[in-house]
């Protein structure tokens, strides 16, 4: 008979896969939970299947695999979070720079402030537009 802190040291836990497919889960229910007719009654269905995913993945003990899974979700996942940092990054310099998007590449392209109308040229495609910083 396996020991209780010996299952318990063998766990995965939780990481953002997990977390994700916990979030799912309690909003696919809130939604059949508001609405419990017709097509909406198939949702709470998948939203506890998302809450088995989640439960086997905390409880798992194939580590390895786990955080492959996690690494591939937050791989897909960064492009989102990548414009977010862009922008936070953004909102610090924003008295001193003016941000451009280049209407051929859209390279974000960061000029000075204050300068008039300007020629500004694409560091990625060498095109060539004028913007008023």
């Amino acid at each position: 008979m396996m020991r209780k802190g010996n299952f318990i040291s063998r766990m995965y836990g939780f990481d953002s896969l997990s977390i994700f497919f916990l979030l799912v889960c309690c909003i696919l229910n809130l939604i059949t939970f508001a609405r419990p007719s017709g097509s909406f009654l198939y949702l709470g269905v998948v939203g506890y299947v998302f809450l088995i995913l989640c439960v086997l993945r905390a409880v798992s003990s194939d580590h390895e695999q786990r955080r492959r899974e996690n690494e591939v979700f937050l791989d897909r996942l960064s492009p989102l979070f990548r414009g977010l940092d862009q922008r936070e990054e953004e909102r610090g310099q924003k008295e001193i720079f003016k941000f451009f998007n280049c209407p051929e590449c859209k390279q974000r392209i960061r000029v000075p402030r204050g300068k008039g109308k300007v020629e500004i040229t694409c560091p990625q495609c060498s095109a060539k537009f004028i913007k008023k910083t």
